[in-house]
């Protein structure tokens, strides 16, 4: 039995912490979407006989992560690095910041 009552879970708990934050979770999402991976394929037809059709993978294609609807507070990193982005003027290359996604139990 994978669930101890008959209730489904309600939601799915993430945690997303930056780079320049791992230790700490300052960040509020409504939604994440984007968690999925999928494999393409390629269909090589057997030589000399037609009927068979072998499907071999190709590559691993990822969407883009999109979090949605983020709540922070004007002193979080993320706002930070936002700012700075935004105020150099694009003249200064953009440092990209790494996330982890982690998926929590229900309680947290």
């Amino acid at each position: 039995m994978l669930f101890s009552n008959d209730y489904p879970p309600s939601a799915f708990y993430f945690k997303v912490s930056f780079s320049a934050t791992l230790g700490q979770a300052d960040t509020s999402f409504q939604s994440i979407s984007g968690i999925s991976s999928e494999l393409e394929t390629e269909d090589v037809v057997e030589g000399g006989e037609n009927r068979y059709v072998h499907r071999l993978p190709k590559s691993i294609t990822h969407p883009k992560l999109v979090l949605k609807r983020g709540m922070e507070s004007i002193s979080s990193t993320l706002v930070i690095w936002c700012k700075a982005v935004f105020e150099s003027d694009f003249i200064t290359p953009i440092v990209p910041m790494p996330l982890l996604v982690q998926l929590l139990n229900e309680k947290g």
